[in-house]
């Protein structure tokens, strides 16, 4: 039996320390497909990779992940 990759999110947010929110009420569910998260600077994707990874906690929301999730640094270039 495969073991197959599903990430669940309902109402997940975010705030920083300093209280401004990241994002408020996502919800979506990953599969076996590859994904992207794409925006500017500043509006919360490494956070919800970390959350994703188990790095850091949301704020507020359900997430159930199938399997562990490896959050990657950006490395930068010289």
């Amino acid at each position: 039996m495969q073991n197959l990759f599903q990430a669940t999110a309902r109402s997940l947010s975010f705030d920083l320390p300093q209280g401004r929110k990241l994002f408020t009420d996502i919800s979506f569910v990953l599969t076996t497909q590859k994904y992207a998260l794409v925006g500017p600077n500043g509006v919360g994707k490494s956070t919800l990779a970390k959350i994703l990874a188990g790095e850091l906690k949301a704020g507020t929301g359900e997430l159930k992940i199938s399997q562990n999730v490896v959050y990657l640094t950006q490395q930068e270039s010289r």
